[in-house]
Formats: structure tokens, sequence, C-alpha cells
């Protein structure tokens, strides 16, 4: 299994809009890198993301390029970025893996 993250594109500042949509800059960021992605076919299980709507437009922008199998998906609260590994993941010197 492979795992690809993206950052999403250039957001709106919390003053012009609270919810921080992507700029107009962001939206052309996210379509150039997408149509490269696009161009690698690489094979898509589904593509998920944060609750936050910069990330969903995101997550859109790529899925009309890239195809995935099981679409478009939030990644719920239970998301890696939001939980603290175990120490023994974080310690390479730890004797038992």
């Amino acid at each position: 299994m492979h795992v690809y993250l993206v950052r999403h594109g250039d957001a709106k500042s919390e003053e012009v809009d609270p919810e921080r949509p992507l700029s107009d800059r962001g939206w052309a960021e996210v379509e150039r890198v997408a149509k490269h992605v696009g161009q690698l076919r690489l094979p898509l299980a589904e593509i998920r993301h944060s609750g936050k709507l910069r990330a969903r437009q995101t997550a859109e922008t790529f899925a009309k390029f890239v195809t995935p199998t099981y679409g478009v998906r939030e990644a719920g609260a239970s998301t890696p970025w939001t939980t603290r590994p175990s120490p023994k993941w974080t310690s390479r010197s730890s004797p038992n893996p």
C-alpha cells in the first residue's frame, strides 16, 4: 500500500472569510498539481481529507484528475494527524519494534 500526502492550496485569510476556502492562487496551485499527478496514472483507492473546507476543495479537485476507485471522503476525527503515536513507534532505538 502507498500513501500520498497532499497539502491543501493557499487559502483566504480568516479576516476575508472565516471558513478559509482556497484563494484564487490556491485553486490554481491545486489544479496544476492535480493535473500533473493525474498524468502519472497512479492507481488510487480513495482520497481522504480533513473537515476543513480548503482540504475538501483540494481533495475534490484532485479527484477530477486521478479518479479514485472509492471516491473522496472526510477522514473524520480519528485521523493519524489528530492522535499521538505510541512512544515505541517514535523511537528508533527501541529493541522491540
